[in-house]
């Protein structure tokens, strides 16, 4: 297990046992949500209009330079 993993292990069983069924239960969901493709694609053509417009539309750049402008979005 990862560091985190057991930081989030030991933190779940501080819980009570009300909080921990509440937890399982929005887990249970988060991790059985379908994909959905399209709404995927909406996201990666918003995050694509972007760039470009941060950049502008002749810009090119490398996929280092891509990741770069993508963790800048994500924080």
């Amino acid at each position: 297990m990862s560091a985190l993993e057991l930081e989030i292990l030991q933190k779940f069983h501080q819980l009570d046992q009300p909080s921990k069924l509440r937890l399982l239960e929005h887990l249970q969901q988060d991790v059985q949500a379908e994909f959905d493709p399209e709404q995927w694609w909406d996201e990666v053509e918003a995050l694509q209009a972007k760039i470009t417009h941060r950049l502008g539309p002749d810009t090119h750049i490398g996929i280092l330079d891509l990741l770069d402008e993508l963790r800048e979005d994500i924080s």
